[in-house]
């Protein structure tokens, strides 16, 4: 077990097991965790426990072959992770939310797998594109944000 206390004297509890998965976690407010993991080590649930020690929430998570996450789901919203060739972020959806507008981010990268735009479409509608261009050390130089409801604009970076 791991305690943490800050300078108010509220502590923080963690609990491990023999491989070093994190099992069980207690905040400051004396709120619990605990957490689940499969015979590859990824965690696979998070349940958030009322004081009595009853189960309220379920946060799952799934993956590929490749251990990439593909899915992460609770009661209240669902989301999907697709990757590249390379195994790279591809796309994020939140489709499986209910009641919640459908946004879709997109990602394409350079030669040098630095990501290249970040595409948001909200309902299947075009709605925003952020744009990065790197220096020759691959740090973000500039990046541009442009779209529909979105105020164009550019940030610079200075090393």
């Amino acid at each position: 077990m791991k305690v943490e206390t800050n300078e108010l004297g509220r502590s923080r509890t963690y609990q491990y097991d023999v491989l070093g998965n994190r099992t069980q976690m207690t905040d400051r407010n004396g709120q619990t965790r605990t957490f689940s993991y499969d015979g590859l080590n990824r965690l696979t649930s998070e349940q958030w426990l009322t004081s009595g020690g009853s189960i309220f929430r379920t946060i799952a998570s799934t993956y590929d072959a490749a251990s990439q996450l593909t899915g992460m789901s609770d009661p209240d919203s669902a989301y999907t992770y697709t990757y590249d060739g390379m195994g790279r972020l591809q796309t994020v959806s939140n489709a499986g939310t209910p009641t919640a507008p459908t946004v879709v981010l997109s990602y394409t990268y350079d030669a040098n797998g630095n990501v290249q735009t970040v595409s948001e479409t909200l309902n299947g509608t075009l709605s925003s594109v952020t744009t990065y261009a790197y220096d020759p050390l691959n740090r973000v130089a500039w990046l541009t944000q442009s779209g529909a409801g979105v105020q164009t604009k550019r940030v610079e970076y200075a090393y």
